[in-house]
């Protein structure tokens, strides 16, 4: 593994291609993993001095140290020596701050989050300290501890994404959104939560989900969906995959609205639709694509609906390339 691109991730520079460098590499090995969560630790220190003590510290370093032995027993005797030189220039300024960090307590430890923003058009997958799979869609933030605590697994989500989360009978796994917020065990399920649509629909497992603003809260169960209507929650049954499969390149509509599948497209696309003379709600589409340019998926949109569709493409320095017109 490249030491520059460990470096980047570390230090939260990660382009969405280097996430998906990095996640290949640890679901490689179990032993990729392990090694990676300890020196997230051991980098972490260095955003956390104030509140780590000397004990803290050598515990971190000795793990760390002993993923790296491990490596070296299996044949990988080049361990990114730049990097140590990084983790190690941590550890020495943990031990120095030691003297002024230490009438602080460790319960009041700060803890350092990773923060992954999806372009439009393009999908990450990662996997998280405790085994916890995550696919993100176009437009989102992922926030997420480097590691998580004894007592908690909260992560946040600003857009879409799967879950395969990992089980833990003693600590909930929680994902909290800006309306929403969905609490397991351990299950599989897709969230959406953008600005102007909330939507949680559960694969496997049993799942709870709240809006903590009205008092109001619903238990799920595999093939049903939560979904935001103004100050409650209603429960739908889903009659297909189509809520998750964008997480393998495909986009799937099954009589949905059209307002709701101009939506999706203009987050795929990043580009601006507008409908004269139509009465969305009444135009349902049906239809899969893989990965076709905006041309073709608007072709076949038309040929679905019988709408005409124009495409329009913006000045370069415009941050949305492309209006698309549609009309009866």
């Amino acid at each position: 593994m490249d030491e520059q691109l460990l470096i980047r991730f570390l230090s939260k520079r990660c382009t969405p291609d280097d996430i998906r460098r990095v996640n290949e590499w640890i679901e490689a090995d179990e032993a990729n993993r392990e090694w990676l969560f300890e020196a997230e630790r051991v980098w972490s220190l260095k955003d956390e001095l104030r509140f780590s003590d000397r004990r803290e510290i050598e515990s971190a370093y000795n793990r760390f140290m002993s993923r790296r032995k491990l490596r070296q027993r299996r044949g990988n005797r080049r361990l990114l020596t730049g990097f140590l030189k990084y983790a190690a220039a941590a550890l020495i300024l943990g031990v120095l701050s030691y003297g002024a960090s230490r009438f602080f307590k460790t319960e009041n430890r700060e803890t350092t989050f990773n923060i992954v923003e999806v372009p439009a058009g393009q999908r990450v997958s990662l996997t998280l300290s405790d085994g916890t799979k995550v696919w993100l869609n176009s437009k989102s933030k992922f926030t997420y501890p480097v590691s998580f605590s004894r007592n908690d697994r909260t992560v946040r989500l600003d857009g879409e994404g799967y879950f395969e989360v990992a089980r833990d009978d003693e600590k909930h796994f929680i994902v909290k959104g800006a309306s929403l917020e969905a609490t397991v065990l351990g299950t599989k399920f897709n969230m959406k939560v953008y600005d102007d649509e909330a939507v949680v629909s559960l694969t496997a497992g049993k799942l709870k989900v709240s809006m903590a603003e009205h008092d109001c809260e619903v238990i799920l169960h595999p093939k049903e969906k939560a979904v935001r209507q103004g100050e409650r929650l209603e429960v739908l049954p889903v009659t297909g995959e189509e809520d998750a499969m964008w997480k393998n390149g495909i986009i799937a509509f099954r009589e949905t609205p059209l307002p709701e599948a101009l939506k999706t497209l203009s987050r795929h696309y990043n580009a601006h639709f507008e409908s004269t003379n139509i009465n969305g709600e009444n135009v349902k589409i049906t239809l899969k694509i893989t990965d076709e340019p905006l041309d073709i998926t608007m072709e076949y949109i038309r040929l679905a609906t019988g709408l005409n569709c124009a495409i329009i493409k913006n000045d370069s320095r415009s941050d949305v390339p492309y209006n698309v017109l549609l009309s009866e």
